[in-house]
């Protein structure tokens, strides 16, 4: 038993069954993953027929002959996924209705679709309009019979979409239907008493209608994945740019990586060149560390105290003397008269200052270093080639 047919069932159980104690018989009862007998109320009495032994059997029957219970023997009969197996369920829907009390209620719960299988055979499926047609087979074999609900249920998790047909025992005048399972659960293609009318009408059964929009669905899969292949052919285009610029980019960097290294090897043997020379000259500056002092000593002393060769000295000390014996000279050969004008006794008078300044110009001459001077050029060049002058 798949599980709509147990829950329809099972509410058509609670909602026809509340006037215990009850008489409750089910032909097809057998236990296969579930069995009716499990809404029941212990108050009421179920009895279960089947054509084999088995659980939840309470009395095996021929399929070939009428059913072994008395005419309106029981409240409520059960037929749950039994008519689909059954050669002539026409004539067992008439055994259902004989063994049914007056006013009492036949339920029927058979495949609208699904699998084929077979316990023994498999031979019917069912639409709703069946109702009509076995209420009227039923009143045309003098068992008035009306047709209260039927319809298609909706499927849940299993595959099955079963059809539901409520019967009472009575005529169309004195049914009455004050319970109507259709408002409870998911259906279509209902027919429903008191109206001609079919409600919730699909021409398509919901495997057609699953079908369809599986379609659909499979439509738009195809579009997204049409979308993606689209997407992935860019993005591949994309990556393959990419990697054709990073393996430039690559090739540039690792060309400069290579310069750079060619620059970094010639810098380092420059630096240890430039290190051997200044190991070089530390070598050589504590070579000359010994002479390097009294040379600066010699020349400070001779910058500050210069030296005058004796060539040059001695020429100087002649031309004084010269000029000694000149002014000596001249002061013998002056007339001693007093000079006739004021301006000629000037010019007699400053004579002698003349030559007398003229000395001195010549001592301080001698006395002080011409700095600027050739002299003074002689001296600074030569420094080294005349003796040193203590003080």
């Amino acid at each position: 038993m798949h599980d709509t047919a147990y829950e329809i069932g099972g509410a058509f159980i609670r909602e026809y069954s509340k006037n215990h104690p009850c008489i409750i018989v089910e032909i097809g009862s057998m236990d296969f993953n579930g069995t009716l007998r499990d809404h029941v109320e212990a108050s009421d009495i179920y009895i279960g027929l089947d054509v084999e032994h088995g659980k939840s059997v309470d009395l095996v029957i021929d399929p070939l002959k009428p059913l072994p219970l008395r005419d309106n023997f029981a409240d409520i009969v059960l037929s749950s996924s039994q008519m689909e197996h059954d050669k002539f369920f026409w004539k067992t829907f008439l055994d259902l209705a004989r063994i049914t009390k007056e006013n009492g209620y036949i339920y029927i719960s058979a495949p609208s679709n699904g699998d084929y299988h077979c316990y023994p055979i498999d031979c019917w499926r069912f639409y709703p309009d069946s109702g009509l047609a076995l209420a009227e087979w039923a009143t045309a074999n003098g068992i008035p019979c009306t047709l209260i609900e039927s319809f298609t249920a909706g499927r849940k998790h299993d595959n099955w979409n079963d059809y539901i047909a409520i019967f009472q025992k009575c005529s169309p005048d004195k049914a009455a239907s004050t319970v109507v399972i259709s408002d409870m659960i998911p259906c279509y293609n209902v027919r429903k008493f008191g109206s001609d009318d079919v409600t919730n009408k699909s021409v398509r059964t919901e495997d057609f209608l699953l079908i369809t929009d599986a379609r659909k669905r499979l439509a738009t899969a195809e579009n997204e994945i049409r979308a993606l292949n689209d997407t992935i052919v860019r993005l591949q285009s994309d990556v393959q740019a990419a990697t054709e610029r990073v393996t430039e980019k690559e090739t540039i960097f690792e060309a400069t990586l290579a310069d750079a290294r060619q620059d970094l090897a010639a810098a380092q043997e420059e630096i240890r060149t430039l290190n051997e020379t200044i190991i070089g000259l530390r070598s050589n500056v504590q070579v000359a560390t010994g002479s390097v002092p009294e040379e600066k000593i010699a020349l400070t002393d001779a910058q500050q105290h210069p030296v005058i060769p004796e060539e040059k000295i001695q020429p100087t000390e002649d031309t004084i003397a010269e000029n000694q014996s000149d002014v000596h000279v001249a002061s013998e050969h002056m007339p001693e008269k007093e000079p006739a004008s004021e301006t000629g006794h000037a010019d007699v008078q400053r004579h002698p200052a003349m030559a007398e300044k003229e000395l001195q110009t010549t001592d301080d001459t001698i006395a002080s270093p011409q700095s600027d001077s050739e002299d003074a050029t002689v001296i600074e060049i030569e420094r080294d080639t005349f003796p040193k002058v203590k003080e």
